[in-house]
């Protein structure tokens, strides 16, 4: 029987779409943006961490069968919408936190704030690992 724990760091967005700029240069709080398109992104951020236990069966010299669980336990995590430049050389990018009383996020006509991804999640695996 073996164990580990782990930390990871998990960054999912899903693209919205691509943005015609016709304003010029703008300001997204600290970064300016001027190219000429801007990719939206709406996603997840998450701070997690991995527990999990193992159980190997040798059946010969040169063949383990595994059965691994891994419990994933999400203890920070911030919904935000991505903005960055496309076709541009030094591209920008900010992310601001759907949180943002300035910022509202529609999908279906409801605003959505809901996270894409679980906090917590279980996942189990069987393996067969040849040395």
């Amino acid at each position: 029987m073996r164990t580990a724990a782990q930390y990871s760091y998990l960054r999912y967005y899903r693209k919205v779409g691509n943005a015609e700029n016709d304003y010029g240069k703008f300001k997204v709080e600290r970064e300016r943006f001027k190219g000429d398109e801007v990719r939206l992104s709406y996603g997840s951020r998450h701070h997690n961490l991995n527990l999990s236990g193992e159980l190997s069966i040798e059946l010969n010299r040169s063949r383990e069968l595994y059965f691994r669980g891994t419990y994933h336990y999400t203890f920070a995590s911030q919904q935000d919408v991505w903005f960055r430049e496309t076709k541009q050389w030094g591209r920008k990018d900010h992310r601001l936190p759907v949180s943002d009383s300035r910022l509202s996020v529609i999908s279906n006509d409801a605003v959505f704030n809901s996270k894409i991804t679980p906090d917590e999640t279980f996942s189990f695996t069987v393996g067969l690992m040849f040395k």
